[in-house]
């Protein structure tokens, strides 16, 4: 059984339905578990309350909205073919994956890695096989936690 990521000593990070708890429990020989975390989505009302970013909105003489932010990320990878990272019309949020495990066009200023365009993750993602026109994975299997 598969239970999620495991962290460091006794602690770990469990992804399971609700009603299975007692279940996941018993099987893993445990009394309880600590926590049951909110999950934060990037759009519900909860997530924009719990983070501040309601208040911002409202304020009358700011109107600051998010709008043309950019976000950068640093971490063992992004798999651009998620949903969360394309517009309505399938394209890409993403303006730049600098893979620095991959050989290749390395970014203006930088002697490694290799960097792929929003253009090129275009491409890829209306390729029939998109990791062989950029072969970026993330094999660790983090999470990234983003707003857009």
């Amino acid at each position: 059984m598969q239970i999620g990521k495991i962290l460091y000593g006794n602690f770990a990070i469990v992804h399971i339905q609700k009603d299975k708890a007692d279940q996941v429990l018993n099987e893993l020989g445990l009394s309880r578990m600590f926590g049951m975390p909110i999950f934060l989505t990037l759009l519900g009302k909860s997530s924009l309350e719990a983070s501040g970013i309601s208040q911002v909105q409202h304020q009358p003489y700011l109107d600051l909205k998010g709008k043309g932010v950019l976000v950068a990320f640093m971490g063992t990878g992004i798999d651009y073919r998620n949903d969360c990272f394309k517009y309505e019309d399938g394209t890409t949020k993403i303006k730049y994956i600098w893979d620095q495990s991959i050989e290749g066009t390395n970014p203006e200023g930088y002697y490694f890695g290799t960097e792929y365009t929003e253009d090129q993750i275009n491409d890829a993602l209306k390729s029939k096989n998109p990791h062989d026109v950029v072969p970026h994975q993330d094999t660790v299997r983090t999470w990234n936690f983003f707003s857009i």
